[in-house]
C-alpha cells in the first residue's frame, strides 16, 4: 500500500502512526517519494504502478491561488507548490483507475477538491457561528496545532459508516484549520460535527475512495477507528 507523505521545504514526512496502522490492518506500507522537480519526467503511474491503495496523509495547507480558489489566507501555510500540483494529478489518476483511496485530513481535501468542493481555509474565521474546536490553536497554520477531541456524526450504512462498525456517533481526534465545503454531484457526505461541517465523504462511483477529516491513525488500541485502515486493506485485496 502506497503512503503519500507530507512535504515541508526539502523533507518528506511519513508518521510512523500511519505505518503502524496499515502493518495492523494487515496491509505492507510503503512510502511513495513524489517527484518534486518538472524535470523529473517521473508520473503518477509510475508511482501508482506498484501499488494496490492509496493513502494520503495528513499534510500543509493548500495554495488556494494554485487552484483556481482565489487568494491564499494570511494564516495558511502552504506546502511546496510541485508537491500539491503532483499530489492532485496522483488523485485524479487513482481514481480514474479506480485505485482503493483513504485521504486523511489534507487527504480528505485533495479527494474533496477534485470532487468540486470548496475550501474553507481558515476555521473559525470563515464559520463564525460554529462550537466546535477542530485544532488547540486554529492560527498555528499546517495541521492546525495539536490535536482535540470532539464527536463525530456518521452515516451508518455508508462506507465510512460501515467501517467504523456502524456507530452513528463517536469521538474524534482533529488538528487542521482548512477543511471543505459540500462535495459536487457523485460524492456523497458521510459524516459531520454538531455544527454540519463535512468530516467525511465518499465516491459513489469507485470502488473505495474515502476521506476523513479527522485523524483515525492517532487513537490508541484497537478502537473503531482502525477499520477504516481494515476496510481499505480489504478493498485493496
Amino acid at each position: 500500500m502506497g503512503i503519500e507523505p507530507s512535504a515541508h521545504a526539502d523533507e518528506a514526512r511519513a508518521s510512523l502512526r500511519y505505518i503502524r496502522a496499515v502493518y495492523r490492518a494487515g496491509g505492507v506500507p510503503v512510502v511513495l517519494a513524489a517527484p518534486l522537480d518538472a524535470g523529473d519526467g517521473a508520473g503518477p503511474d509510475d508511482l501508482l504502478d506498484g501499488i494496490d491503495a492509496l493513502l494520503f496523509t495528513g499534510g500543509p495547507d493548500f495554495d488556494t491561488g494554485r487552484l483556481g480558489l482565489g487568494p491564499v489566507h494570511p494564516a495558511a501555510r502552504p506546502g511546496p507548490a510541485a508537491k500539491q500540483d503532483f499530489d492532485a494529478a496522483l488523485t485524479r489518476r487513482a481514481l480514474e483507475r479506480d485505485l482503493p483511496v483513504l485521504g486523511i485530513c489534507y487527504g480528505l481535501q485533495l479527494l474533496g477538491i477534485e470532487a468540486g468542493a470548496e475550501l474553507l481555509q481558515h476555521l473559525p474565521d470563515d464559520r463564525p457561528d460554529a462550537t466546535v474546536r477542530h485544532s488547540a490553536d486554529p492560527a498555528s497554520g499546517p495541521g492546525g496545532g495539536g490535536g482535540v477531541r470532539h464527536d463525530l456524526i456518521v452515516d451508518p450504512g455508508s462506507l465510512a459508516g460501515k467501517a467504523l462498525g456502524g456507530a452513528g456517533r463517536l469521538s474524534c481526534v482533529s488538528a487542521h484549520h482548512q477543511a471543505i465545503t459540500e462535495p459536487g454531484p457523485g460524492w456523497l457526505v458521510s459524516a459531520r460535527d454538531d455544527d454540519g461541517l463535512v468530516e467525511a465523504i465518499e465516491s459513489r462511483a469507485h470502488r473505495f475512495a474515502v476521506g476523513v477529516q479527522w485523524h483515525p491513525e492517532r487513537e490508541e488500541g484497537d478502537t473503531a477507528h482502525a477499520g477504516l485502515f481494515r476496510a481499505l486493506v480489504d478493498a485493496a485485496r
